[in-house]
């Protein structure tokens, strides 16, 4: 009997119980891998990541406008140094009463843009040169 393995591999035939659960496991092998190292996701889980997203990309944006608005506002220096001296609880409430973090048509932005604005404008080291337009 000098079958090689070729021979034999070829003359091999599953019955469909071994059919069955070898498509069984490669689904579940493949689901496994793709799930757990190839970064695939959920249906609900993308959307929950493409919400945080808009959101984060909201704040954001809302966090540039008020950073501009404060520091081309009058007495900006002055109100830098005021919302350094205020309490970290009560900057958000600064900034909001100011009415630096509003945009017109956006009421669902909340707190958070207040926040972020705060963030960065604590960081400045000294408030940026502006040049005023004419047009």
């Amino acid at each position: 009997m000098s079958e090689t393995f070729s021979s034999r591999w070829s003359a091999y035939r599953p019955s469909k119980k071994v059919w069955l659960w070898s498509m069984i496991g490669a689904s579940l092998l493949t689901m496994a891998i793709g799930f757990a190292g190839a970064g695939w996701q959920t249906g609900g889980r993308a959307f929950v990541m493409a919400e945080m997203a808009a959101r984060q990309a909201r704040n954001d944006l809302a966090a540039g406008i008020c950073v501009e608005r404060f520091i081309s506002a009058e007495g900006a220096a002055k109100n830098l140094e005021t919302l350094r001296n205020t309490a970290n609880w009560d900057r958000s409430k600064f900034i909001e009463d100011g009415g630096w973090s509003m945009i017109k048509g956006a009421e669902e932005l909340g707190p958070s843009a207040a926040a972020f604005c705060v963030k960065q404008l604590i960081r400045m080291e000294e408030l940026p040169v502006t040049i005023a337009s004419d047009t």
